[in-house]
């Protein structure tokens, strides 16, 4: 899965986004303003993937991309079984072709193609 540091990442992530009980409900509540059972729903840069079950609950049919390799296979682990949610590993941008993708491990949540964004975060 990467190295310790994309693991640690990872796992941080996942206990940002899973591991606070009341933060599902609260979402589902929000999203229930937009989301009906049925409705088509896409999650770019779904990262671990909690608008995807979000989503899910309130009967919706997800397309989720994202880009990182440690992330896409958290999603494969929990989604790959579920009919209903398309996963692709790729990124989305203005043009086709391949990008260098940038990111933290330590840090997967915030990610860019952009050497432009990364160069003026960076200082």
């Amino acid at each position: 899965m990467g190295t310790v540091a994309s693991w640690v990442g990872l796992r941080r992530s996942v206990l940002i986004y899973y591991g606070i009980p009341f933060r599902r409900r609260r979402f589902e509540r929000f999203y229930a303003q937009f989301v009906a059972p049925g409705a088509l729903c896409f999650d770019i840069g779904a990262h671990v993937g909690n608008r995807i079950g979000c989503w899910r609950a309130l009967g919706a049919r997800v397309v989720a991309v994202e880009p990182q390799s440690n992330a896409f296979r958290f999603l494969e682990s929990r989604y790959s079984r579920d009919p209903n949610v398309t996963l692709i590993r790729c990124a989305i941008g203005r043009t086709a072709g391949v990008a260098t993708l940038r990111f933290s491990d330590l840090n997967p949540t915030v990610a860019s193609a952009s050497s432009e964004w990364i160069e003026r975060v960076a200082t």
